[in-house]
């Protein structure tokens, strides 16, 4: 069996060669490019929105809703409090790192000046021996 786009083709070829190609174009932009089966009926929307409407008639009362809340928001403000556990963490950790960025820049620039005073010295030396 072929595509149903092979198959749209094959129509909108066999009617623009008929009825020219204007009509065909305006024939296949109200034809849906897809099954008939796969479009949604008002009973199948039915048979999916009875259910949710059934479980929301369900919720005994407004007081269910209201203590439901207000179980979310505690479990929300622990949540709140453990990313905020995380936050305390982490700016230790920044903290340490900048110390340990800050002593590695020191020792860095200590054996540079040493070097570069190692270095003049040499220089220095070797000149008065050339001398």
């Amino acid at each position: 069996m072929k595509s149903n786009e092979t198959l749209r083709f094959e129509v909108r070829q066999q009617v623009a060669e008929n009825f020219g190609t204007d009509f065909a174009t305006m024939l296949m932009d109200v034809i849906p490019p897809f099954d008939w089966d796969r479009l949604a009926t008002k009973d199948d929307l039915a048979r999916v929105i009875d259910p949710v409407n059934a479980t929301v008639a369900n919720l005994a009362s407004r007081e269910e809703l209201s203590e439901l809340r207000a179980e979310m928001n505690i479990r929300f403000a622990a949540v709140d409090g453990r990313f905020s556990e995380l936050d305390g963490k982490f700016a230790e950790v920044r903290s340490e790192i900048d110390k340990s960025a800050r002593s590695m820049m020191t020792t860095i620039m200590t054996l540079m000046i040493t070097l570069h005073a190692t270095t003049i010295a040499s220089t220095a030396m070797l000149f008065q021996i050339m001398r």
